[in-house]
């Protein structure tokens, strides 16, 4: 994987291949290299802005990432589930949920980043 950034204006499709890798340590590689190639903030540094956006593919939630520690895999968010919320997210167990179908979370790689407000409504 790329160990550059790139602008909010690029999607990370042309940066991420996730073709074939389900969940485990593969996928925590994915999600980091998407939080990196982001330049995700630090926790505690309050961004308003989801720069990556983790969901089941085969299921209704998802996380937009708007923090993260690479020290910890802590990032704060936004989750859609059974009710939005603000809250803290750990990169890596999100890493090891198989899902229904045992194909894991993916990283929309065509998602743009965008302030948390509008992502609440």
């Amino acid at each position: 994987m790329n160990a550059t950034t790139i602008p909010d204006t690029e999607n990370l499709a042309d940066h991420i291949n996730q073709a074939g890798i389900t969940f485990g340590p593969k996928k925590l590689e994915i999600f980091r290299e998407a939080c990196r190639l982001r330049e995700v903030p630090a926790i505690g540094t309050e961004s308003p802005i989801a720069k990556v956006k983790i969901f089941n593919p085969c299921g209704s939630w998802t996380w937009f990432i708007s923090e993260w520690d690479p020290e910890t895999d802590e990032c704060f968010g936004l989750v859609h589930g059974e009710e939005k919320e603000l809250g803290y997210i750990n990169l890596r167990e999100l890493s090891e949920i198989p899902g229904p179908l045992r194909i894991g979370l993916e990283v929309d790689v065509w998602f743009k980043p965008t302030d948390l407000e509008s992502l609440q409504d």
